[in-house]
This record gives C-alpha cells, sequence and structure tokens, in this order.
C-alpha cells in the first residue's frame, strides 16, 4: 500500500560491475504486485517540452534528442517532433521500441 515515484524509468543501467537492472524494472515489478507507481521522465511529454523551453523553444525538428533506449528516449522525442539519434551502443538499444531517425554505433569526437 505504499505508493512509489520512479523518476528513472530505465529498465536497465551501467554500473561498475557491468549492466544492472534499473529504476523503472524495480518500479515495474512492484506495480505488477499491485503497487501504485507513478512514473516521471521519459518518454514523458513534460520532460521534453520543459526541456525545450530552457533552450528558448525551439523548433522541435531542429533539435536533436541523442539517447540508447528507443523505449524511453526515442518515444519520448516522438511525442514531441524532436528529431532523435540512437546510440546502437548504449545499454538499452538492444530494446523495442519506436525507430530513431538517426542511429550510430557511438558518439565519436
Amino acid at each position: 500500500g505504499i505508493p512509489a515515484l520512479c523518476i528513472n524509468p530505465d529498465l536497465q543501467i551501467y554500473s561498475e560491475a557491468g549492466r544492472a537492472f534499473g529504476p523503472g524494472q524495480l518500479a515495474r515489478d512492484y506495480a505488477g504486485l499491485g503497487g501504485d507507481v507513478t512514473l516521471l521522465g521519459k518518454p514523458g511529454e513534460e520532460m521534453f517540452r520543459a526541456g525545450l523551453a530552457l533552450l528558448g523553444n525551439p523548433r522541435p525538428a531542429q533539435t536533436l534528442m541523442i539517447g540508447d533506449s528507443p523505449e524511453h528516449d526515442i518515444a519520448g522525442a516522438q511525442k514531441v517532433g524532436v528529431t532523435s539519434l540512437l546510440i546502437k551502443g548504449g545499454v538499452q538499444a538492444s530494446a523495442n521500441g519506436p525507430v530513431a531517425d538517426y542511429a550510430m554505433e557511438r558518439l565519436r569526437f
């Protein structure tokens, strides 16, 4: 009967030991047991709209979301019309979800 607030819905994360389950997995499991879970953050539109506002409200299509999670990063970008780039070498990249506008194995500087 304890409500839970999850501000990072990632199912997997990087840790010092490598891949580990993320807060989103814990929230999903808790909800599956009947727990009351509120998710905040990606892919919620409110987070992306707040980010655009902080950038001075540029046209979403002229803004690039770079992420490794189709389910969170790419889906959220698509909800508000932001162009997206999937980093295929990221921990989340193998997850199912929307297809990004662009993809690359890793960022190169």
